[in-house]
C-alpha cells in the first residue's frame, strides 16, 4: 500500500480543521501516528517458496511519502509535511537498530534521476515513493 504524497492529500483537511480550531497540532500528530500504526499493521500477501524463506516481514510494500516538489517543480512542503517528519522520528530509531519500518527515500535524488532518463518533471514529481 502506498498512498502517494500523504501530506498532499491531508493538508487541505488539516488546514480546514486548524482554521476552524477543531483540531490542535498535537492532536493531529497523534492521529498521524495512529494512521501509521494502522497502515503498518496490515498483513502482507501470503509468501510461498523462496520468498517465504527470505522475508520475515509482516507488512510488505507500505510507504508513507512526503510531498517534496509539486508537479510544476514548486516546493510542495507544508506544515503537515513537518508534522509527518516529527511523527516518523520515532521510526528512525527503529531504522538505527536495524529492524522495522519506515524506509527513507530522497525525493530530490529520485526526481533528478528520473529527469536524467527523460522523464518529464511533472511525471517525476508525481512518482509514488517520492
Amino acid at each position: 500500500m502506498t498512498p502517494g504524497q500523504l501530506d498532499r492529500h491531508l493538508t487541505p483537511l488539516y488546514e480546514k480543521e486548524a482554521a476552524e480550531k477543531t483540531i490542535a497540532r498535537e492532536e493531529a500528530k497523534e492521529l498521524l501516528a495512529c494512521l501509521f500504526i494502522k497502515v503498518n499493521n496490515h498483513p502482507a500477501p501470503p509468501k510461498v517458496g523462496i520468498t517465504a524463506k527470505e522475508s520475515g516481514t509482516y507488512n510488505d510494500f507500505t510507504n508513507i511519502n512526503i510531498e517534496g516538489v509539486k508537479a510544476d517543480g514548486r516546493d510542495g512542503v507544508s506544515k503537515l509535511s513537518y508534522m509527518i517528519l516529527e511523527v516518523i522520528e520515532a521510526g528512525c530509531k527503529l531504522i538505527r537498530k536495524g529492524y522495522g519500518y519506515p524506509s527513507v527515500f530522497n525525493a530530490i535524488l529520485r526526481r533528478d534521476v528520473a529527469c536524467r532518463v527523460s522523464t518529464a518533471l511533472w511525471h517525476a514529481a508525481s512518482l509514488p515513493h517520492c
